[in-house]
């Protein structure tokens, strides 16, 4: 066999150092998803902070992706470069990822740290995963012949470069939990939460617009939608308009109206008063993992009460209404007293809070009672 032929040592142990990464990744995705399925983890009482392991570790695994993105797309192909990289990041960035996610136990940092870590390691891993196969395919066509190593290797910049950009991005949302903190992540994840209530609100006042605007004629041409043609419409969106005639239903909706804004209200308020001013401990932890719980059920039960409406189910309406002030009322519940157990100006304004939530459900009961009569 004459040299010509024989395979290039330094792309053969590229070969090798990108195959054993990609096995090193799809061992840890194993071991993540064996280990959301278990109960506890005993970590020393000494183990180092998590989020301060996933800042070292992403800013690192971000260095070396652009080490990886600048050896792949200049010339001259240098396999041997490229394969210390790769196994920089498989004996440094990847364990210690692994170990953050271990280390950060739902039983001393909550079930909303602990599932934050594990989804975004998970998704950094994917990302870089995907990066090390793109590695290796270019890695076993570089002895392909002129015309179509030109074409892989144009192939090959693009995607490096996307898949960089992707594998920063993860690299950026690791970093944050300790740039922002649990306190960050939180109140970011509940200011999502009540966007999603509002996104709720202002679909169903438009939806009571529409009633209102209802046999609009246009001046230009006088011309009036045909009773065939909104009964077209209807049929293509899936949802109905509010008819003139039910009473109940513009009753309900009002109520569901204002119990959502009032909702959204209280949201504003325990960002505020109560997640900006989070004091961590074993009993806030569990306090905050059920708090977050609720407050991210309330946007997608607003989700079934506007499906209610549409379908003029009133029943139903005045229901998941009744549902939702339950909710607030847990919400209250959770957050009456501050971290540390005392009243304050929020414990006042929340009595009142409550007492007006009351009111929206007594009104619905009052409204199903009348149309049971």
């Amino acid at each position: 066999m004459s040299s010509k032929d024989r395979p290039d040592v330094s792309t053969t142990e590229l070969i090798s150092s990108a195959s054993s990464l990609l096995q090193l990744l799809e061992r840890f995705s194993q071991m993540q998803n064996d280990a959301s399925s278990a109960t506890s983890t005993n970590m020393p009482a000494d183990s180092p902070n998590p989020m301060e392991v996933l800042h070292t570790a992403a800013r690192l695994l971000k260095a070396h992706t652009t080490k990886l993105s600048l050896l792949v797309i200049n010339k001259p192909y240098t396999p041997s470069a490229i394969r210390t990289v790769l196994n920089e990041i498989a004996n440094t960035c990847v364990p210690a990822m692994m170990s953050a996610v271990q280390i950060c136990a739902p039983q001393k940092y909550g079930h909303f740290l602990h599932d934050e870590v594990s989804y975004r390691v998970r998704r950094g891993l994917r990302e870089l995963k995907s990066m090390t196969k793109e590695i290796l395919t270019q890695a076993e066509n570089v002895d392909d012949g002129p015309e179509d190593s030109a074409r892989k290797e144009k192939t090959a910049h693009r995607n490096s470069l996307t898949s960089t950009g992707v594998v920063w991005e993860a690299c950026d949302s690791l970093m944050q939990f300790k740039d922002i903190g649990i306190v960050g992540l939180v109140v970011e994840r509940v200011e999502q939460h009540r966007a999603m209530l509002e996104d709720a609100i202002q679909e169903l006042k438009e939806w009571r617009d529409e009633e209102e605007d209802e046999g609009f004629e246009d001046e230009e041409d006088g011309l009036e939608i045909s009773d065939g043609e909104d009964s077209l419409e209807r049929l293509m969106t899936g949802v109905q308009k509010l008819p003139h005639d039910r009473e109940d239903l513009k009753q309900s909706l009002d109520r569901a109206l204002q119990t959502l804004k009032l909702s959204s209200t209280l949201y504003q308020a325990v960002i505020k008063r109560r997640l900006k001013t989070f004091i961590s401990s074993s009993g806030s932890l569990r306090t905050l993992d059920q708090l977050l719980k609720v407050l991210r059920g309330v946007p997608h039960t607003a989700d079934e009460l506007a499906n209610a409406f549409y379908e003029l189910d009133n029943d139903s309406a005045i229901s998941i209404i009744k549902t939702i002030v339950g909710m607030g009322m847990d919400i209250i519940q959770s957050t009456r007293l501050d971290w540390t157990g005392q009243e304050d100006q929020y414990s006042n304004w929340s009595d009142r809070c409550a007492k007006m939530l009351k009111v929206a459900s007594d009104g619905c009961r009052s409204e199903s009672a009348t149309r049971s009569s």
